[in-house]
């Protein structure tokens, strides 16, 4: 790597994973493809910005509803902004810390409350949304049909028979 070569590193948190990724060739080289800001990986980060980013990305799991992630996340407007504001002033400072021969993209989008919060919180544990269709939660888990595709197509594995827009499964 030439002096004049940057580092490129992607900023943005991943559920249950970190917030330092690998952005080119040489990055994934020198320091592997990710999360860059873990202590199994070399990158010259202090033991104190790798706090902050453990505690941050520990904070951001938070907004995800762990029950049934498509449905709305708990979080209000104001903790999206207390989060924003925390993970900016991060980017700054893991800029600051890694120098000029490091670039790092900023690619976090800004969270937001989510419009439908107030009526998910009013009635969360019947109606579950996928694709249009509505389901009880009691299918719920059943994950890996609806994430493959079984129930998102319109077809569920039990019982056998399609779902429409204008109906729902009754599992008892």
């Amino acid at each position: 790597m030439t002096e004049r070569q940057k580092y490129v590193l992607h900023y943005y948190f991943e559920w249950t994973g970190g917030c330092l990724w690998s952005g080119c060739d040489a990055s994934s080289r020198d320091f592997g493809v990710g999360p860059l800001d873990e202590a199994d990986f070399q990158l010259p980060l202090s033991s104190e910005i790798r706090q902050r980013c453990q505690e941050l990305g520990e904070w951001h799991d938070t907004a995800l509803n762990w029950d049934y992630p498509p449905d709305p996340g708990p979080w209000r407007q104001p903790e999206c902004d207390r989060f924003n504001s925390a993970a900016r002033a991060l980017l700054a400072d893991l800029r600051q810390e890694l120098g000029e021969q490091f670039e790092i993209i900023d690619k976090q989008d800004e969270l937001v409350e989510d419009p439908n919060l107030d009526a998910f919180l009013k009635n969360p544990d019947w109606v579950r949304r996928l694709n249009g269709f509505a389901l009880p939660k009691t299918l719920s888990f059943f994950p890996d049909m609806i994430l493959s595709g079984y129930i998102g197509e319109g077809h569920c594995a039990f019982p056998a028979s399609p779902l429409t827009k204008e109906s729902s499964i009754d599992p008892r």
